[in-house]
C-alpha cells in the first residue's frame, strides 16, 4: 500500500475538518428551547395514530423545511386534523433524548390515554426503528431513547 502524497494528507484533512464543523453545526441547532423545556425535535419522524376521529398518516414524501411547520405549545411538531392534533416532542434536558407526545382536540388537551401513538424513525443506513408509547403525566413517553 503506497503512503499519501502530501497534496493528498492535505485533502484528507481539509474534509475532515469541514466534516468535523458541519457535525458540530448540526449537533448545536435546536439546542434552545424558547416558551418551555421541550425541544422540538420532532421533525425528522413519522408518526401515525390508530385511535380518535380524523387523524392520518403524514405524507411521507413532505419535504417541506423544519421552520415551515406548525409549532405546539410545548415546542414540538404539530400535526391537526379534523380538530384532531398531535405534537411530538423531544425531550432531553438532563435526559437521554425521549419523544413525548401531547394530544389535542380543539386545541384543548386530552387525555394521553384516550389516543394510541406509534411513531417509526427512518435514518439514512439503518433499520427503520419504531417507538410505542405509554402515558406518563399530561403526555405520552416514547419506549426507548431517540
Amino acid at each position: 500500500m503506497q503512503k499519501p502524497d502530501k497534496k493528498q494528507s492535505i485533502a484528507i484533512a481539509m474534509v475532515l475538518i469541514v466534516t468535523a464543523l458541519l457535525a458540530a453545526l448540526i449537533l448545536t441547532q435546536g439546542r434552545a428551547t424558547p416558551g418551555g423545556e421541550e425541544a422540538g425535535h420532532g421533525e425528522h419522524a413519522e408518526e401515525e395514530s390508530h385511535e380518535g376521529p380524523g387523524h392520518g398518516e403524514p405524507d411521507e414524501h413532505d419535504e417541506k423545511p423544519a421552520a415551515a411547520y406548525k409549532r405546539g405549545p410545548h415546542g414540538g411538531k404539530l400535526f391537526e386534523q379534523g380538530g384532531y392534533g398531535v405534537e411530538l416532542t423531544i425531550y432531553e434536558q438532563d435526559a437521554e433524548p425521549e419523544f413525548r407526545v401531547y394530544t389535542y382536540q380543539d386545541a384543548k388537551p386530552l387525555d394521553p390515554a384516550a389516543s394510541r401513538v406509534d411513531v417509526t424513525v427512518e435514518r439514512l443506513g439503518r433499520a427503520p426503528q419504531r417507538f410505542t408509547f405509554r402515558k406518563e403525566g399530561a403526555y405520552l413517553k416514547g419506549d426507548a431513547v431517540v
